[in-house]
């Protein structure tokens, strides 16, 4: 099947986890992939005063705690670009993009990608330096030499 339309979480263990509403939704539903517990997500939404599942302080402070663990968020935005959250693009992270990639050029968990030249912007949250000028090609090849890096940038 392919889909302009993808989201996936990849587990420090290269585990890749589809992303069927939205990732805090995905981190609610199954709380024991990411290590958490229902009863933690509801705690950090109680401490900010939040709806479940609401995307705002509680959803930011999941994410960042996932990312600063090891876990890379993805999302494809239509006609635009795949966007990477993680905490630093290190070797590991690069191979573990690189695998990911290939598979889903090749079909992976119901999504194909059909596009290596859509651009990849890749944010360091450790440093808040966005990384582009890369491509899905480039990163199926596991090169990441044309990349532009930009402090703060969005």
């Amino acid at each position: 099947m392919s889909s302009i339309h993808a989201a996936f979480f990849i587990s420090p263990q290269t585990l890749i986890v589809p992303v069927c509403i939205n990732h805090i939704t995905t981190v609610f539903m199954n709380p024991e992939i990411f290590e958490y517990t229902t009863d933690k997500v509801r705690e950090v939404y109680k401490k900010h005063n939040e709806t479940l599942g609401l995307e705002a302080k509680a959803r930011k402070e999941i994410l960042t705690d996932l990312i600063e663990k090891g876990w890379i968020r993805l999302r494809r935005y239509p006609n635009d670009c795949w966007r990477i959250t993680l905490w630093q693009l290190t070797d590991t992270e690069k191979k573990h993009l690189s695998v990911f990639f290939r598979k889903i050029l090749e079909g992976y968990l119901d999504f194909r990608e059909t596009d290596l030249y859509l651009p990849v912007k890749i944010m360091q949250l450790s440093d808040g330096i966005t990384i582009q000028r890369l491509t899905v090609e480039d990163i199926s090849k596991d090169s990441f030499k044309n990349s532009l890096q930009l402090h703060g940038a969005p």
